[in-house]
């Protein structure tokens, strides 16, 4: 839950929209022959207030292949369209099936870009000043120094 609710502040607070991954099987509720596949949505309130939905647009995975998918730098290839767009709307881990969770997730990572960063060697640093092209003052650099330390490289969240 916790992860959850740190992404959806770091899309709050970076204007950023909120793409959830599609509805899948999950392990103890297989069981349930009704419903195989289920989603964030069916334990979190996602919906929210009208000031949640004024911060955070949420979409699902579907949306957003619709949106980016079909043209452009994200587009999904045309051999892998059908696969790709199926696993979007509710999708199963297994390779022998069309909606197989895989085709979408290759697609994403194909086409997506991942910067090598992690905890021990990086420090993310979210800085409004750096964020609209200004340098900080030396109060806040000290500060930064102190939370970072020597050895891990800062790291500062722009609009690229």
């Amino acid at each position: 839950r916790m992860s959850l609710e740190n992404i959806i502040v770091l899309a709050a607070a970076t204007g950023r929209t909120l793409v959830m991954p599609p509805d899948a099987p999950l392990y103890r509720l297989r069981a349930d022959t009704k419903r195989k596949q289920r989603g964030f949505a069916d334990f979190f309130p996602l919906e929210g207030s009208s000031e949640f939905r004024k911060r955070v647009e949420i979409i699902s995975m579907e949306e957003f292949l619709r949106r980016t998918g079909t043209e452009g730098e994200l587009q999904v290839e045309e051999s892998a369209r059908k696969k790709v767009f199926k696993a979007a709307s509710a999708c199963v881990n297994m390779k022998k099936m069309d909606n197989d969770c895989g085709h979408m997730w290759d697609h994403l990572k194909r086409v997506g870009y991942v910067p090598e960063i992690d905890a021990d060697s990086h420090c993310i640093i979210f800085d409004e000043q750096v964020y609209q092209g200004r340098s900080f003052d030396k109060a806040v650099e000290k500060r930064i120094d102190q939370f970072c330390l020597k050895e891990r490289k800062q790291v500062f969240y722009t609009p690229e």
